[in-house]
């Protein structure tokens, strides 16, 4: 099967590393090329494996019928049996669904909350149109993403795969890093968190930096715990695996930050436990893909 991959860019987020990981994977046995649209700092690039064909479309930031005309002349190129799209490649793919939708499979992996940027205005419309005009499929990947999409676009196809994730292995730089975590610690005895995101708005960074500048002065300790956000709600079990907070506001936040210092010893051996048998195996990912992709 020939797959064609197409994300905005490689820079850091997760919608990028799930198209690394799965690019990686699918390649063992499929025929994969990555089209990357933007010409910006592609962070991931070098993790690809030298099996996964790269395009570097070099585009300038944001739309037009030029950049349009450009990734429908790369498609003819490739002739892919698949075109999956991904973030805000959207919006120019989706338009090349709409011309090419009778002639090659596309796909649309929805990699955020679906009420704010995939069932309203023009965004909405473009996924209907895609959806009945283009025959386009669509993949959640969540609990809650699916649940969305199917409360907001019920008679369009879609299938909830959750996303997967290679394990990690040591860099050359672990000793580095581990150095410099320790360096952190203010004595041997005190626990260091660590906030894993890109720095954007929608991450909420300032609550979380206000959040535990409020429970310092208050003399408590620093651990991190989730805001109830699409796909942190199905992964992160309540009291299992660690905690989440009741909503989005500050109080709520330190709320559960306060629960996880009350009970940090007995949460850690469990979240342990919960991570024997992990459903978020980059190989259950990718064969689910090569399922609907055949479809």
């Amino acid at each position: 099967m020939r797959i064609l991959e197409v994300i905005q860019s490689l820079a850091s987020g997760g919608a990028e590393r799930l198209v690394v990981d799965l690019c990686n994977e699918l390649s063992k046995t499929e025929d994969v090329t990555v089209l990357i649209l933007k010409d910006v700092k592609h962070f991931y690039l070098p993790q690809l494996n030298p099996t996964v064909k790269v395009i570097e479309a070099k585009m300038p930031l944001g739309g037009s019928i030029r950049q349009l005309i450009q990734c429908c002349k790369w498609v003819n190129r490739i002739r892919p049996d698949v075109i999956h799209i991904h973030s805000q490649a959207r919006y120019t793919m989706l338009l090349a669904n709409l011309l090419y939708g009778h002639r090659y499979k596309f796909y649309l992996t929805i990699h955020s909350d679906v009420s704010d940027n995939y069932a309203h205005g023009w965004s909405g419309l473009q996924v209907r149109l895609s959806g009945f005009v283009g025959r386009c499929k669509f993949i959640t990947i969540s609990e809650t993403n699916y649940r969305q999409f199917l409360t907001a676009h019920p008679k369009l196809k879609q299938r909830l795969i959750p996303n997967g994730r290679a394990l990690p292995t040591l860099s050359d730089k672990a000793e580095e890093v581990r150095t410099e975590m320790q360096a952190y610690r203010s004595g041997n005895d005190s626990l260091l968190f660590i906030h894993i995101a890109r720095c954007n708005p929608c991450k909420d960074q300032s609550m979380l930096v206000d959040s535990f500048n409020e429970l310092i002065a208050e003399g408590e300790n620093k651990p991190i715990i989730s805001t109830p956000v699409c796909g942190a709600v199905d992964i992160v079990k309540d009291g299992v695996n660690g905690y989440l907070a009741s909503g989005h506001t500050k109080e709520e936040y330190k709320d559960a930050i306060r629960k996880f210092i009350a009970d940090k010893d007995s949460i850690c051996t469990s979240a342990a436990k919960s991570s024997e048998n992990n459903p978020y195996a980059i190989s259950e990912c990718a064969k689910k893909y090569i399922e609907w992709f055949k479809n």
